[in-house]
């Protein structure tokens, strides 16, 4: 029986061989290509690369196809090829052969552009080559004409004269060796003519001579590189041996172009691409061209299904297909092997050339040895093999020997995964690791681990060798680790970790937990510290260790490599994606065996080695296109000037180049200085809203999500001044503003000041209305009081006194009646007032009343003018509040006049109560209504003369300190 088992899996080991291939993009009409028959692929200048299809033109940048049109302004839809020249501008080649280039996004034709208007029919264009002096050749497809273009000018090369295919054979090449002279390449012999067709010299070109006489093609033009060709060697248009073609080639293939990039030689022949000597890819395509993007890539245009691309260092790589049917359970690969294991159990040995079928579960389960067909599989580096089928372990002792045995294991069944280590076999189920001692393939004890942990209400979920050989799990609770012994010891460092996968770099620890959370735990084996390495917005998948410095991480989108340096001892971790859109995204599985990365996806294996992993992708390459205001556009170069009045809402468009295409991040930095202030920008235009004038620098960088950050390109902007801003125009403008200030200011003030007069003039006016009004006040005061002191008299029964006091109020009233209809009387009148007054009341008190008037000789009493009642009833004051509440002693008043310093003194004293004197509730201090009067009047006698009068009442003192005077005095300027 167990030979028969043998024998069997012997005869499944068959060989596969499977051609070269390799990993490869492809582009149709479904990404963007207008169409999918295109005639040739070609980069420009700038690193964009075109397309002609026949359906029109599609300029791609890595990231999206822009796609022209008749309705964009082209010629026509179906465009065969392209040239461009060194003044940039882009040359098409289309169906009805019109002239027509691109330049500045506008097709130029002659509709638009009148270089192009030809006053003759043209002929179908054939090729357009461009030459070393700018210009460009125009071949057409009468052999007998073509164009040359310089800068702007148009120029009809006739060589009618000298065309003689009988003598020369075809005419294969023209090119332009001076101003005046071109060079024609027949296909034996070149010859040097000028503008007017005279030969100047003739060249032998044997070597060139076709070996029959048919119209093979002997010309061909891709990318800016001219060949001639026969039928074994291909040569430079200057006539320089390049190389040879493989044997019978033109036999098998008709050639449409030939590319030469680094040591690569690419044939485009209607039965696929042939690259050297050895490899023919695309077998079933007609190829038309071959290019390569600035990242140096290389694009393969078809005339049926759009546009392969193949990687730049594909050699490197490599891809096979169909080898599998289902999901890849496992992988391991060792020494540039690859093995893996089915989900229908099958076990495959892989090399870049050949498969084989090592393990074939299905032709064992015809004997009815296994059990189910769940499958777990283990291969180490000795190529010792282990595979659980349900409750049936497979052994081998060498996978490419021929000897397999198996045994039933009762404890295997729920097994997850397998480990091998220190000829122990260990299983790692769900709750529980099973240890098995193997001898000679036989199992002598096979028990589960009891060390009083209980995993019952737990779930292992992941396991992996240390570089010492020992044998971690983890659980959502904690991290173990077994010994040879089958001991187990909880970390307690890891508890509160719950990690899912994870591995070991030296004595690191990288993984991620439950929570999706990427960690490092460094040193664990002495000082542990703990990093999260990144919050990328990804769910983790597996940990693949290349080798010591590089760890790949699978995740639901991109790929990411953490790369481990050491700096100054310390080890330093980073995290970068993966951004090669060459590698499958989320394959089934992955191996590594440090030097190649093996990706398994949809019965394909893409094989990578280490260096395409772990290059590093180039930045997106960027230009300024053009800066458009409210009216005009400005084609960017390296300085730009527009005037002021543009600026108000500009926008500035660039372009970008990034191959591979994928998501780019842009910022942008604007200033008047060195300095830079970044900051992001999404799309390709930035927006300027009413910037000033002056100078700026302008720049902008890109980024992939796997690159850093492009060098910055920049350019100058000046923003013209405007004319208000120039010198004459702020001087006159300064002049205009001082003197509307003056101007206004005169006015201003002009009216202030008349307003003022308006206003004091209303103010006097008002104020001698209210002065004539107290004086009014003060006569019936007057005459109120004397009537007072007549009735006391007459009350008295003192009929002499009560006369003589009559007469005197007389002479009172007479006076006063004519002084108070006055503004200002003379001081004489007053004092004579005055005089009369103290008089009545002398009559009144007799000699409890006495008073002295002394007046400074100096004074002219009739010249000085002082107001009407000024004076009276300050003595009326000081004899009703002083003198009157005297008991015991006589009361004296004093009125002195004189002058001091320019002004007229007046001052009332008497010798009365004081000032603190209090008679009643209603009276306090020595002031009556007349006081008052008088305060009110002499405020508006300052205003209305303009004159400053004071007024003051003070008590005086003796030498004892005791009172003695109650003085109250008036102090008035006197006039010059």
């Amino acid at each position: 029986m167990l030979f028969l088992l043998i024998a069997m899996i012997t005869l499944c080991r068959t060989e596969h061989v499977f051609g070269q291939d390799f990993p490869m993009l492809h582009f149709t009409s479904d990404n963007g290509l207008p169409g999918n028959t295109v005639y040739q692929v070609y980069r420009d200048s700038k690193g964009f690369l075109w397309f002609g299809t026949d359906k029109g033109v599609a300029r791609y940048n890595g990231i999206k196809f822009d796609v022209y049109t008749t309705f964009n302004g082209l010629p026509d839809n179906e465009v065969f090829l392209f040239s461009e020249d060194l003044y940039g501008r882009l040359w098409l080649v289309s169906f009805n052969g019109e002239l027509c280039y691109y330049k500045n996004d506008t097709f130029h034709t002659a509709r638009n552009t009148p270089l192009l208007k030809l006053p003759f029919q043209l002929p179908r264009v054939k090729f357009i080559t461009p030459q070393k002096d700018s210009s460009v050749i125009i071949t057409l497809n009468n052999y007998t004409k073509f164009l040359n273009i310089t800068a702007n000018k148009c120029h009809l090369v006739d060589i009618k004269k000298v065309y003689q295919p009988s003598k020369y054979g075809g005419l294969i090449y023209r090119k332009k060796e001076s101003h005046n002279r071109y060079k024609l390449t027949f296909a034996n012999k070149a010859i040097l003519v000028d503008t007017l067709m005279d030969i100047k010299q003739q060249f032998d070109v044997d070597t060139f001579r076709m070996d029959t006489g048919g119209n093979a093609q002997m010309f061909t033009s891709c990318q800016n590189q001219d060949y001639l060709f026969n039928k074994q060697n291909i040569y430079t248009a200057g006539m320089s041996y390049v190389a040879k073609f493989p044997a019978d080639f033109h036999k098998k293939n008709y050639l449409n172009r030939i590319f030469l990039c680094n040591e690569y030689r690419f044939f485009a022949t209607t039965n696929g691409l042939y690259i050297n000597d050895t490899m023919h890819l695309l077998k079933e395509q007609n190829v038309s061209s071959v290019s390569n993007d600035r990242y140096g890539n290389y694009w393969i245009s078809t005339l049926n299904d759009g546009v392969f691309v193949l990687m730049n260092d594909f050699k490197k790589t490599g891809l096979s297909k169909g080898l599998y049917n289902g999901q890849v359970k496992y992988s391991f690969a060792h020494k540039g092997q690859l093995f893996y294991g089915l989900s229908n159990g099958n076990f495959y040995g892989f090399n870049n050339s050949a498969q084989k079928c090592l393990i074939n579960v299905a032709e064992i389960k015809k004997q009815n040895y296994l059990t189910n067909s769940t499958h777990n599989f283990y291969l180490d580096s000795n190529y010792r093999y282990f595979s659980i089928v349900g409750q049936d372990l497979m052994c081998n002792r060498n996978i490419h020997a021929d000897k397999t045995t198996y045994k039933y294991i009762d404890a295997a069944t729920g097994t997850k995964a397998i480990f091998y280590l220190n000829n122990n076999l260990y299983l790692r189920k769900s709750d529980a690791i099973i240890k098995m001692r193997l001898d000679s393939m036989q199992q002598t004890t096979a028990y589960q681990l009891k060390i009083g942990i209980n995993h019952s209400d737990d779930r292992i979920t992941w396991m992996t060798k240390d570089n010492a050989d020992n044998l971690w799990y983890a659980t959502a609770k904690g991290l173990y680790t077994i010994t040879d012994t089958g001991s187990v010891t909880e970390q307690k460092g890891f508890s509160n970790s719950s990690m899912k996968v994870f591995e070991f770099i030296g004595d690191d620890m990288v993984g991620y937990n439950n929570d999706n959370l990427l960690l490092v735990f460094r040193n664990w084996k002495t000082k542990m510290t703990v990093d999260t390495i990144s919050l990328d917005d990804c769910i983790w998948d597996r940990l693949y260790k290349i080798d010591e410095g590089h760890i790949l991480i699978s995740n639901n989108n991109l790929y990411r490599l953490l790369t481990v340096s050491t700096d100054r001892g310390n080890r330093q971790y980073k995290l970068s994606v993966i951004d090669n859109p060459f590698i499958p995204l989320q394959a089934n599985a992955v191996a590594t065996d440090g030097s190649v990365c093996y990706f398994m996806k949809d019965g394909m294996i893409t094989r990578f080695d280490k260096e395409c992993l772990i290059a590093k992708q180039p930045p997106p390459k960027l230009y300024f296109t053009e800066l458009r205001s409210g009216t005009r556009s400005y084609q960017i170069g390296d300085r730009l000037v527009i005037p002021f009045g543009e600026s108000g809402n500009m926008t500035i468009s660039f372009a970008t180049v990034s191959f591979p295409g994928n998501k780019v991040t842009y910022q942008y930095s604007i200033s008047k200085s060195d300095d830079e202030h970044w900051a992001d920008i999404k799309g390709e235009d930035i927006n300027l809203v009413h910037s000033g004038y002056g100078k700026y620098t302008i720049k902008i960088r890109a980024k992939t999500t796997s690159s850093e950050f492009s060098r910055p390109v920049e350019f100058g902007l000046r923003i013209t001044r405007p004319f208000w801003t120039r010198w004459w125009f702020v001087l006159l403008t300064i002049t205009g503003i001082i003197y509307a200030i003056v101007f206004v200011s005169r006015k201003r003030l002009k009216y202030i000041l008349n307003k003022k007069d308006k206003e004091h003039e209303m103010k006097v006016r008002f104020m001698k209305s209210e002065y004539k009004a107290l004086n009014a006040l003060m006569n019936p005061h007057f005459v109120f009081n004397t009537l007072n002191n007549v009735q006391g008299l007459i009350n008295k029964n003192d009929k002499l006194a009560a006369n003589e006091y009559i007469r005197v109020i007389a002479d009172l009233v007479r006076q006063n009646m004519h002084n108070i209809s006055k503004e200002l009387i003379p001081l004489q009148k007053e004092i004579d007032l005055v005089s009369n007054y103290l008089l009545l009341e002398k009559l009144r008190f007799k000699e409890k009343l006495n008073y002295n008037i002394i007046i400074d000789k100096g004074l002219d009493l009739s010249e000085i003018m002082i107001p009407p009642l000024l004076i009276q009833p300050l003595v009326e004051n000081s004899i009703k509040h002083g003198i009157l509440p005297l008991e015991g002693r006589e009361g004296h008043i004093y009125l002195n006049i004189f002058e001091r310093k320019g002004s007229l003194c007046i001052e009332v004293k008497d010798n009365g109560v004081g000032l603190n004197y209090k008679k009643n509730e209603k009276l306090s201090k020595h002031e009556s209504f007349g006081l008052e009067n008088i305060k009110k009047r002499i405020e508006q006698l300052s205003i209305i003369q303009n004159k400053t009068i004071t007024f003051d009442i003070k008590e005086r003192t003796n030498d004892t300190g005791s009172f003695h005077w109650t003085v109250v005095s008036i102090v008035i300027p006197l006039d010059e």
